[in-house]
């Protein structure tokens, strides 16, 4: 939610600080990464978390193994409410894209079923 700033107090709320301060520290590859999968983790949930994998960011497009093909339709399917939810969570335009690709890395939990992503 965007909310209007009160010219007569002078303090920033804390995600418009932290995102201030990650772009100012110039942060590498790694460390996009790991604060994105801060995010992720938050915009997606335990289960969708457990079967996925943040691989790469590059030109605000964000590269995600999925462990299984069948979880690839239903995360397409919410890419944009992903999208959205991870740019708010952040402060920022962080990704403007998600490319979901099938690979190793990531086991889905027991019980997990892509129809219940969130």
């Amino acid at each position: 939610m965007i909310q209007s700033k009160d010219v007569h107090n002078p303090w920033s709320d804390i995600r418009s600080i932290l995102a201030r301060a990650f772009r100012q520290l110039n942060l590498d590859q790694d460390d996009t990464l790991d604060g994105l999968s801060f995010h992720w983790n938050l915009a997606v949930g335990r289960e969708v978390a457990a079967v996925t994998r943040l691989e790469e960011i590059r030109e605000g497009r964000l590269l995600v193994r999925v462990a299984s093909r069948e979880w690839v339709p239903a995360l397409k399917a919410l890419k944009g409410q992903i999208i959205r939810e991870i740019n708010t969570r952040s402060g920022e335009k962080m990704i403007r894209d998600i490319r979901f690709q099938e690979g190793p890395g990531t086991a889905p939990p027991s019980g997990a079923s892509p129809g219940t992503v969130f």
